[in-house]
């Protein structure tokens, strides 16, 4: 139940009058296989760091798997790890001081981007197998202080991911 307070930006989502005292929970899935979220959507490392920005926002994404070949996991790009791009870089932009005698103003020459999902991507990936321990998932979650693990096969093709909210899912009542 949302209630809705007098700021239009707040919706509390639960009473002040809840219960306090611990909560147990239980996992309903005995390996990550049980938990991931299977064949999650993932982005090819050669392509264009454009596509891959659309992609995450479009979709509501923090971050997608980067796969190359026949869908061997190289890396994951993350929102941040654009923002830190497009941070750095320089820019693609070349901006003429003042207009050539033939032009009434200013111009702008846009160069191609020609940057890769490869070339930003964090290379490091945490990974589990399909028989992996759902509570061993959990611990490497916290102990990582990571959102998702992601599920691949021994020859690290990727089959599915484990996110926090797979876990809660798994968890609720």
């Amino acid at each position: 139940m949302i209630n809705k307070t007098a700021n239009p930006h707040v919706h509390r989502v639960a009473d002040d009058d809840a219960p306090v005292g611990p909560l147990l929970l239980t996992i309903h899935a005995d390996t990550a296989e049980g938990l991931m979220t299977p064949e999650p959507l993932s982005i090819d490392a050669e392509a264009s760091v454009r596509h891959a920005a659309a992609l995450l926002s479009d979709l509501g994404f923090g971050a997608l798997p980067v796969v190359e070949g026949s869908g061997t996991l190289v890396g994951v790009i993350s929102q941040s790890d654009i923002v830190q791009y497009e941070r750095e870089r320089d820019d693609a932009t070349v901006e003429a001081v003042a207009p050539p005698d033939d032009l009434p103003y200013a111009f702008r020459v846009h160069i191609p981007e020609a940057t890769t999902v490869r070339d930003i991507m964090t290379p490091l990936v945490y990974a589990v197998s399909p028989r992996t321990a759902a509570a061993t998932v959990i611990d490497q979650m916290l102990e990582l202080g990571v959102h998702r693990l992601y599920v691949v096969d021994p020859n690290d093709r990727l089959l599915g991911v484990v996110t926090a909210i797979d876990v809660m899912r798994s968890a609720r009542r």
